[in-house]
């Protein structure tokens, strides 16, 4: 926000073109209406305006004109106007692709979806009482205070809030990430220890997707190969057909582009850097998937690729903590959606509460 004040300031002194690349994707979504509304008088006072953007809301409500691309080239460019949403997915992903050919419970489509069975968890330990994967009792970070919920084999649990209202630091401190002031994470049965970290959850069957891929994520100047075995590196030493053959089941499956594995990290679009950072993970086969808005600045083919290895997940009874700050992708996914007010519960929505609506309304009640 900081830096978008400092952009916005500058078009007052004389800026001509303002360039926002995916200026908007970590924020929520009534953060990102407001400095858009800024971005409009802007240009009403004769700033050029180029918006990146993979939110097609945003097009939709301040653009005079769209271009978009597929596969580095220009597939469309029109009045926005002239353009509807269904139109716009199908010319980024391909008709082919678009979520109406591609239903979400079919076992026949491509990529993960139809191979679970290399990605999902073992099986639970005979003689548990309940099926309860992850439980979280009155976790206190740095805004998160008193937070206690749990999630359940095969269950989505949605995490969302405006900015500072600690819905954005709950991953980190479930995973060890951040080091938490209070309260219990307990994973499948494991207690994890307020002093631990990454090492232990991961032992636990914890997977953790942070927020900033290149930097959290993955290592930009290691091969995509490199970046996929880390997680289990110890088991693939001096075991390099192992280590060949996982990888390239992970960008098939994943439906990495380009299907190279040598190629750096950093030189994949942030999609498919996404999806191999997800794909790493779901190698280790774990119990419980933690993602902190996993589809921020993803292009919508991409996304639609990650929704169904999250589906797939879900199937196979992997739980998945869902952190997010859009409505939309949590009305399309969740099964409970938590909404957090300066670091506590403000609201739980289930069932037909589901909607994008109640979500934003409840995001920003007071």
């Amino acid at each position: 926000m900081v830096m978008l004040a400092i952009a916005l300031a500058d078009s007052d002194s004389g800026t001509r073109l303002l360039i926002l690349d995916e200026a908007t994707a970590s924020l929520p979504v009534k953060d990102a209406d407001r400095f858009l509304a800024a971005v409009e008088v802007a240009a009403s006072h004769g700033v050029g305006v180029l918006l990146v953007t993979h939110r097609f809301q945003e097009v939709f409500a301040i653009a005079q004109t769209v271009t978009a691309l597929r596969d580095g080239r220009v597939v469309l460019d029109s009045a926005v106007g002239d353009v509807t949403h269904e139109k716009l997915v199908d010319e980024i992903v391909g008709p082919q692709h678009h979520r109406s050919q591609r239903p979400a419970t079919s076992k026949a489509t491509n990529g993960a979806v139809g191979e679970a069975s290399r990605f999902v968890p073992p099986r639970r330990a005979p003689g548990r009482k309940d099926d309860v994967v992850l439980e979280v009792d009155r976790l206190g970070g740095t805004v998160v205070d008193e937070l206690s919920f749990s999630i359940r084999a095969g269950e989505l649990l949605g995490i969302t809030g405006i900015g500072g209202s600690g819905a954005e630091e709950v991953g980190a401190l479930v995973a060890g990430v951040a080091r938490r002031r209070s309260g219990e994470v307990v994973v499948d049965g494991v207690a994890i220890p307020p002093t631990a970290g990454p090492r232990e959850a991961i032992a636990a069957g914890m997977a953790y997707v942070p927020a900033d891929r290149l930097r959290d994520g993955g290592i930009g100047s290691l091969s995509a190969r490199d970046n996929v075995a880390l997680p289990a590196f110890d088991r693939y030493w001096r075991r390099r057909d192992d280590e060949r053959r996982d990888v390239a089941e992970v960008v098939r499956a994943f439906n990495v582009r380009p299907p190279d594995a040598s190629r750096l990290f950093n030189t994949f679009s942030g999609g498919n850097q996404q999806k191999l950072i997800v794909g790493k993970w779901a190698l280790t086969r774990p119990k419980l998937f933690v993602l902190d808005d996993p589809t921020a600045g993803v292009d919508p083919g991409a996304r639609e690729d990650l929704y169904d290895v999250l589906r797939t997940l879900i199937e196979s009874g992997t739980a998945i903590l869902l952190i997010s700050p859009e409505p939309e992708q949590l009305a399309r996914l969740a099964m409970r959606v938590l909404v957090l007010r300066a670091g506590r519960v403000g609201a739980e929505l289930h069932g037909d509460e589901l909607t994008v609506e109640s979500i934003s309304d409840a995001s920003v009640r007071s």
